[in-house]
């Protein structure tokens, strides 16, 4: 008598081999779609304190990490009015890189913006453009 059992176990091995087939295939699409989105910009950590000197706004970096020249400056005064404005073209640059280091400060005149702006209390933001997420916000007085 001739044993007819070596074929039925192909079946169970051929299963078993699509099955991981599929699986990998599956994992490899999920590991594509998964990893090929861009991680988002780390935010940047930095110190900065505002305050009045004579009738300018001076807001300085204490510490943290140097912020790029595209940091946003924001000045939200009680009369509704905003005023916007790159903290690149008010930054006094000391070593000359375009960043905001340590030490130096950004400064806005009252000639900056309008005269009828009362500027005893003022709201301010500093946001990093990169980002897109507020690094500072505060009020300061006069």
């Amino acid at each position: 008598m001739k044993n007819r059992r070596k074929n039925k176990a192909v079946s169970a091995i051929v299963g078993t081999v699509l099955l991981l087939g599929i699986t990998m295939v599956c994992f490899s699409v999920l590991n594509f779609v998964i990893f090929s989105f861009q991680s988002q910009s780390s935010i940047p950590y930095a110190n900065l304190v505002g305050s009045f000197k004579g009738e300018s706004i001076i807001i300085e970096h204490n510490g943290g990490e140097p912020l790029k020249s595209d940091t946003m400056l924001i000045l939200y005064f009680p009369n509704n009015f905003t005023w916007i404005n790159s903290t690149g073209k008010l930054l006094d640059d000391l070593n000359g890189d375009s960043y905001w280091n340590i030490g130096e400060q950004v400064q806005v005149n009252s000639s900056d913006y309008p005269e009828e702006v009362t500027d005893s209390t003022v709201t301010i933001s500093i946001i990093d453009a990169e980002s897109d997420y507020v690094i500072m916000t505060g009020v300061i007085q006069k």
